[in-house]
């Protein structure tokens, strides 16, 4: 009888020590750098998916194959725009940028329910690339952002480089 609180003790130590994180990721697959400017709500409650302006950026290069290299992290400064909730980077060619990140949850939707009081708290990226410009809302997230190698991303291509060598 002493063995089966042990083993729900064993499983309730095991369960705990269980956690991940499913990053947020634009992925810059040209040959130049783009923009990315972030707009963020102000949340009254709750814990926020994307990164503020004084947030710590984690940025990193990427392979041949947009595959993301943890162990070569690029420097990247944000510019706080008028409050915390408003930012610019510039993102160098074939790099990768964390704007958030989900722990203990996966994502299948901008407006799913997600556990630990998580709440969605983009209002607008707009990445420029040259002349072209993408603009991403909370509302069309979804058709620009897939998941991929347990993380959420949106690659920037160009047309001119849409292959990369």
């Amino acid at each position: 009888m002493r063995i089966v609180p042990c083993v729900l003790l064993f499983l309730a130590l095991l369960l705990q020590s269980c956690s991940w994180t499913v990053p947020f990721f634009i992925i810059n697959n040209t040959t130049r750098p783009v923009r990315v400017e972030v707009s963020l709500m102000d949340l009254s409650k709750g814990i926020p998916i994307f990164f503020t302006a004084s947030s710590p950026v984690s940025a990193y290069h990427i392979d041949k194959n947009s595959t993301i290299d943890y162990n070569k992290p690029v420097t990247l400064a944000k510019k706080k725009g008028t409050d915390e909730f408003h930012y610019t980077v510039e993102l160098p060619a074939y790099s990768a940028i964390s704007l958030g990140q989900l722990e203990n949850d996966r994502y299948s939707a901008h407006d799913q329910h997600f556990i630990n009081d998580r709440v969605f708290n983009l209002r607008r990226i707009i990445i420029t690339e040259d002349v072209k410009k993408t603009e991403i809302t909370n509302i069309n997230f979804d058709a620009y952002f897939y998941e991929s190698q347990n993380s959420v991303i949106y690659p920037v291509r160009s047309v001119a480089n849409s292959y990369r060598e």
